[in-house]
């Protein structure tokens, strides 16, 4: 396990917590349903930064691509939580997904 996935499970833990000791995300269905909106959520942050270049807002180089790295690293680890919620192998599901993709494209 690399450092970010061990930082970003211990964080997600103390995430749940707070919001079971509220009576929030109590069950596992209430947690990949979450999750799944989250990392919608954060694409759509994702999605309006490159808006807001395509209409020619003065965005500095350097602030596009922070905001874009930051949301898609967001993206990123809320779907690592949302296989892992579901039971599957993020790297081995977008594997067999290539291979579904190539085989079309023959």
């Amino acid at each position: 396990m690399k450092f970010w996935e061990k930082q970003s499970e211990e964080n997600h833990k103390e995430y749940l917590k707070r919001a079971q000791d509220k009576g929030k995300l109590v069950s596992e269905e209430q947690i990949q349903d979450f999750l799944a909106c989250a990392a919608a959520f954060e694409g759509g942050e994702l999605g309006n930064i490159h808006k807001k270049r395509m209409r020619g807002d003065d965005i500095p180089a350097d602030v596009f691509l922070k905001k874009a790295k930051d949301e898609a690293a967001d993206v990123y680890i809320y779907l690592h939580h949302y296989a892992r919620h579901m039971g599957f192998d993020l790297d081995d599901a977008a594997a067999a997904k290539v291979a579904t993709v190539t085989e079309r494209l023959k």
